[in-house]
């Protein structure tokens, strides 16, 4: 390897799901293709605490796309997810991370709870 690993550009576009009470959100991340010759791949790392990643979820090949399933929407509030990448190289080098980028999956819209109380005269 000549040089570090350059950082990626990474950006994430949100795709929301409309499926009612079991939620599932995904997150897709695209970015910049390196161009170094000796390049292998890419890691994928995420967390809910920002700049906060231990070990990647992800080990990619040569792509410039990785879809990211979330958990299913939670019901006490918004969570929101970070998202960081690294270039590896076929020496098993790693470049430092990426700029982090990030996607909020709004709180669980549920319907109003049943009327209580009701009596019949």
């Amino acid at each position: 390897m000549k040089k570090l690993l350059s950082a990626c550009v990474l950006a994430v576009t949100m795709m929301v799901s409309t499926a009612y009470a079991q939620a599932a959100d995904t997150a897709i991340l695209d970015w910049t293709a390196n161009t170094e010759t000796d390049l292998a791949g890419y890691k994928v790392y995420q967390s809910t605490a920002s700049g906060v990643y231990t070990a990647p979820v992800a080990t990619l090949g040569k792509v410039i796309t990785y879809t990211v399933t979330l958990p299913a929407r939670i019901v006490s509030g918004p969570q929101t997810f970070y998202f960081t990448l690294t270039a590896y190289d076929t020496a098993g080098n790693e470049s430092v991370k990426s700029l982090q980028v990030s996607k909020t999956i709004p709180a669980l819209d549920l319907p109003p709870s049943a009327p209580t109380g009701v009596t019949v005269r």
